[in-house]
């Protein structure tokens, strides 16, 4: 796999949704009067193939900016109290509904959350509103789609979706036209930073390490532990965690390519140790969600073993939203410990039991 570097994936390109269903009446309507003048004024005036083309994309850029100005929550946010009527723009995994997307003039798919949920939640929609074949056959077979819908009904606890926008992630815009990089092929893929992006954990790419030598350390390691040396790095006091916070530390001082950031960091320590899933994350799964709302340029994960890909999709969502996409970073136990051990930051004592420990087994 090639390394793209870190100036390209530090980028924050405009983040776009193929054109790939449009309902352009909802849109002229549930976006109200300022919505429709805008699309007027700059609309292309003729009906030509590449006209209509130019037209839906501004359709879709000036409904991801309405999303951006009112602050219009994920649909996972929803989930959590749904109601009729309610807007919302998240990427999303929609699972495919077969053959009868060519066939039927209105059909339906279910959404696949990477966590846990007791809500069905099911997209509605008419098939003319479909732009071309290459989207019908997104949803028949299932795609990662960006979604900017409104939740239509609430079946007991479950809702009903219908689509004013729906296509795969892009970032073919003309405000990136004039960025160093071609986006062309990154799609879902970016906006995740390596933990050597960060200036201050640079050192970390150099260290390689076994499985004995971080899984040994990590699992004795402390949580709070974890956070001091972290916030060490980034010259950053520590304080003491407390119920229901948004975050566990919140910094200004992180600097990716040459540019200073705010971040917001979790940690999960050797309470949770084992590979982390969805579980694990609060006593209703929502401490990402809690993470997200900090405002932070960078989500930052960290825990003490391996990062369930659940949790990491879980994070994606959250974080790179169409209409206001974020970066974010993960810190499982192996680029933990190499951090902690690029910095000289590990714990005395916490050598000394891996030492005996590596000695035991030497001893059968």
């Amino acid at each position: 796999m090639v390394d793209i570097g870190t100036e390209k994936r530090a980028t924050s390109p405009r983040h776009h949704i193929d054109a790939g269903f449009i309902n352009r009446r909802k849109c002229l309507s549930i976006f109200g009067r300022s919505y429709a003048e805008d699309y007027e004024r700059f609309k292309y005036k003729g009906d030509d193939h590449m006209s209509v083309l130019m037209n839906d994309h501004l359709l879709i850029h000036l409904a991801l900016e309405r999303c951006h100005t009112h602050n219009i929550p994920t649909l996972a946010e929803c989930l959590n109290k749904p109601q009729k009527g309610q807007l919302f723009c998240s990427t999303e995994n929609v699972l495919g509904c077969g053959s009868r997307v060519y066939d039927e003039p209105r059909v339906s798919n279910q959404i696949k959350f990477p966590f846990e949920t007791d809500k069905t939640v099911t997209v509605e929609y008419h098939t003319e509103h479909l732009y071309a074949s290459t989207q019908k056959m997104h949803m028949a077979k299932g795609s990662v789609m960006c979604i900017v819908g409104e939740i239509f009904s609430v079946i007991g606890d479950n809702p009903i979706i219908h689509p004013l926008i729906m296509g795969p992630p892009t970032y073919d815009h003309p405000f990136n036209e004039n960025l160093s990089f071609d986006y062309t092929f990154d799609g879902w893929t970016h906006y995740q930073l390596y933990p050597h992006d960060i200036e201050q954990f640079s050192r970390c790419e150099s260290v390689n390490v076994t499985a004995d030598e971080w899984m040994v350390t990590m699992e004795k390691l402390a949580e709070e532990e974890v956070k001091r040396a972290f916030c060490s790095l980034l010259g950053d006091a520590s304080s003491k965690d407390w119920g229901g916070e948004q975050y566990d530390h919140y910094s200004g001082e992180v600097t990716v390519n040459g540019n200073r950031k705010s971040a917001a960091f979790m940690f999960k320590g050797r309470s949770a140790w084992g590979e982390m899933k969805p579980r694990h994350l609060g006593k209703n799964g929502d401490q990402i969600y809690r993470l997200q709302q900090s405002g932070a340029d960078i989500l930052v994960l960290q825990h003490c073993h391996k990062i369930g890909e659940a949790v990491r999709e879980t994070l994606r969502v959250f974080s790179v939203k169409p209409d206001n996409p974020r970066h974010y970073c993960i810190f499982d136990g192996k680029d933990t410990y190499r951090l902690l051990k690029a910095y000289g930051l590990l714990n005395q004592q916490t050598q000394q039991d891996r030492s005996s420990r590596r000695a035991k087994d030497a001893r059968g």
